[in-house]
């Protein structure tokens, strides 16, 4: 940054209408050099802090657990529990309703797209259940069902419009005894 500084005449006072150009500097002190430097530190403490992962503490490792061993998180929203022998999940456009399911065990789900989008369902995790929707078999309109007969948590998304972890087209569904 550039500043213009007058001109100072043989009393020391500046001289109208006369000036150059000078870098502008600013002397920062010790006390603000402190804070930054603090400032610095909780700002790193703070990433190290959110990216998680592996500790560790005396020489054994723990990792945090995988997001199919936690709870649904905010995400998800509140539970839609269905006590029937078959239920129909919707593959809107760009989300699957409802989104936060649960049933019990030997529940029939269908899967059916309706929206304007073609669709598809895949596990999160393909060790979970053995289950996925191709795309070209839930076109617009198409429908795919599977029956859950074992208790767990079963989170998957649409792979051609989000992620396993970021998207707006993931799910799960929870199956109780």
């Amino acid at each position: 940054m550039w500043r213009v500084a007058d001109q100072a005449t043989s009393s020391g006072e500046p001289s109208a209408g006369t000036g150059s150009a000078v870098p502008f500097r600013r002397r920062v002190g010790r006390p603000t050099l402190v804070a930054l430097a603090v400032a610095n530190l909780v700002v790193v403490a703070s990433l190290v802090a959110a990216c998680g992962g592996s500790t560790n503490s005396g020489g054994t490792t723990t990792t945090k657990p995988s997001r199919n061993a936690m709870a649904p998180d905010a995400f998800y929203g509140a539970a839609t529990k269905v006590n029937a022998p078959t239920v129909v999940v919707n593959a809107t456009d760009n989300d699957f309703q409802p989104r936060n399911l649960v049933v019990k065990a030997g529940t029939t789900i269908t899967f059916k797209a309706t929206g304007h989008n073609q669709h598809d369902v895949v596990p999160d995790d393909p060790k979970a259940f053995d289950f996925t929707v191709l795309p070209e078999k839930l076109p617009v309109g198409g429908e795919a069902t599977f029956r859950f007969n074992k208790p767990g948590r079963y989170y998957y998304y649409c792979s051609l419009h989000a992620t396993p972890t970021h998207g707006d087209m993931r799910a799960v569904i929870t199956v109780e005894r």
